[in-house]
C-alpha cells in the first residue's frame, strides 16, 4: 500500500530488515533514517493524514480481513497523533508499534552510537560492490544523523527533560570507550572490511571506511559525548516520568502503546502484584522441594543465584561456557516445539554475547531480528 511504501521510505532500516531495499528501493539501502526534530514533526502530519484517509474509507466491499487491517492501521497512527503532545524523546508511530518509546532520545541504549554498528554488520548485507558503497553512504549518514540527534537532545534539556545522572553516566562511558578504539579497528570499519574479502571485493573498502569513521563519526560522537558531559554535570538521579511536564498523561501513553488498554497505572500495578502473589506461591512450593525452606522467595531465589554451584567462572571460558548452555537449552526447546504449537518456525535462535562496544548499556538479555543473509 502507499502508507507501506511511505514507512519504508520513512525507515531505510526497515527495508533492509526486510529485504526491500531492492529493485526500485535500491537507493534505501544507502540511508538512515531522518533523526532530525523536523522528521518527528513530518511523521505526526503524517499520521493525521492517514487516519482521515482510512477512515474515508466505508466498510461496504472490504472483506473482515481487510477492515481488521485498516483498523488496526487507523489504532497504529492514533497513537501517534495522541504522542504529538510529548514533544520530546523519541516517541512517535514508530516507536510506538515496536514499543521502543524513550524521553531521551540519547541513552546508555538508545541513539546511534548504541545502535548503528549493529545494524550494519547485521542487517546490511555485503554481496557485491554496490552494496559496499551503499555502507560507506550509511556511514555518512551516521555521523550526520548522529549530529541530529544532538541538537534534539539540547532541544529536549532546554525544555526541563534530561536523563538522571546514572544513566548519562553510563551512556557516558560508553562512548569515551568507542572513542579510544582505532578508527581502523571499530565495528563500523571491520564489518565491511571482512565481509568485502569475505566476497572477493576489490577496492581499499576498509580504508575508505576508517577515513569516514575517524573525520565524521567520531567527532560528531565526541560533539554529542560533551553535551552529555555538560549535562551530566547538572543532571538529578530522580527518573520518574512525573519531572516532565504533562509527566503523567505521558506515563499513561506509554502504558497504552506497551499494552494497548486504557487501564491506569494503578490497575497495572495491582494486576503484578496478584501475578506475583500467584508466582510466589509456586516458587515456594519448587523451592520447598529442594530443601529450601528459610526466609522470604526473593530471599531464598538472591541465596540461590549466589550459590557457587550455579555458577559459571567469571572468565572467558566461563562466557563462553554460559553462551553454550543457551544455545545448549535452544536447541533442546526446538525440538519439543512441534508438540506444543503449528507454527513453523525456520530462522535459527542462536545466542551469542553482546558486543563489548555496547555491552555495558546492554538489557541481560534482548532479541534482535536475524539477517536475511543467515
Amino acid at each position: 500500500s502507499a502508507l507501506s511504501d511511505t514507512l519504508l521510505v520513512t525507515t531505510p532500516e526497515s527495508a533492509t530488515a526486510l529485504g526491500l531495499d531492492t529493485g526500485a528501493r535500491a537507493g534505501l539501502k544507502a540511508k538512515l533514517s531522518d533523526r532530525s526534530w523536523s522528521a518527528v514533526q513530518s511523521l505526526t502530519q503524517l499520521c493525521k493524514d492517514e487516519v482521515k484517509a482510512l477512515k474515508a474509507i466505508p466498510d461496504a466491499g472490504l472483506s473482515h480481513d481487510v477492515r481488521i487491517h485498516r483498523d488496526v492501521a487507523i489504532y497504529a497512527m492514533n497513537l501517534g497523533i495522541e504522542a504529538e503532545p510529548f514533544a520530546f524523546g523519541d516517541n512517535t508511530v514508530l516507536s510506538a508499534m515496536s514499543e521502543s518509546s524513550t524521553p531521551y532520545v540519547v541513552s546508555q541504549q538508545s541513539g546511534l552510537f548504541a545502535s548503528a554498528a549493529e545494524f550494519l554488520d547485521s542487517q546490511h548485507q555485503i554481496a557485491t560492490s554496490a552494496d559496499a558503497e551503499a555502507y560507506l553512504d550509511r556511514l555518512h549518514c551516521v555521523a550526520r544523523e548522529m549530529d541530529a540527534e544532538t541538537d534534539r537532545v539540547r532541544r529536549d534539556a532546554a525544555s526541563g527533560v534530561v536523563a538522571p545522572d546514572f544513566i548519562l553516566a553510563n551512556a557516558l562511558g560508553q562512548m569515551n570507550g568507542l572513542l579510544q578504539i582505532p578508527g581502523s579497528q571499530s565495528r563500523f570499519v571491520q564489518s565491511l572490511a571482512r565481509r568485502a574479502r569475505e566476497k572477493k571485493l576489490d577496492g581499499d573498502w576498509g580504508g575508505r571506511a576508517t577515513v569516514i569513521v575517524l573525520s565524521e563519526i567520531y567527532p560528531a560522537l565526541t560533539r554529542q559525548r560533551d553535551v552529555l558531559k555538560a549535562l551530566a554535570a547538572k543532571a538529578g538521579s530522580d527518573a520518574g516520568a512525573w519531572r516532565f511536564k504533562d509527566g503523567e498523561a505521558y506515563y499513561s501513553w506509554c502504558l497504552k502503546q506497551g499494552t494497548s488498554t486504557n487501564l491506569t497505572a494503578e490497575e497495572i500495578h495491582q494486576v503484578g502484584l496478584e501475578q506475583n502473589r500467584a508466582i510466589e506461591a509456586r516458587m515456594d512450593g519448587l523451592l520447598k522441594a529442594q530443601g529450601l525452606t528459610q526466609g522470604t522467595v526473593g530471599e531464598r531465589m538472591i541465596a540461590l543465584g549466589k550459590d557457587p554451584r550455579y555458577l559459571f567462572p567469571n572468565t572467558e571460558a566461563g562466557r563462553a561456557a554460559v553462551i553454550a548452555e543457551l544455545n545448549r537449552l535452544i536447541a533442546g526447546v526446538r525440538g519439543r516445539m512441534a508438540s506444543q504449537f503449528t507454527l513453523k518456525l525456520k530462522a535459527p535462535v542462536l545466542a551469542k554475547p553482546v558486543p563489548v562496544e555496547i555491552q555495558d548499556g546492554a538489557g541481560q538479555g534482548y532479541m534482535n531480528t536475524g539477517s536475511l543473509d543467515g
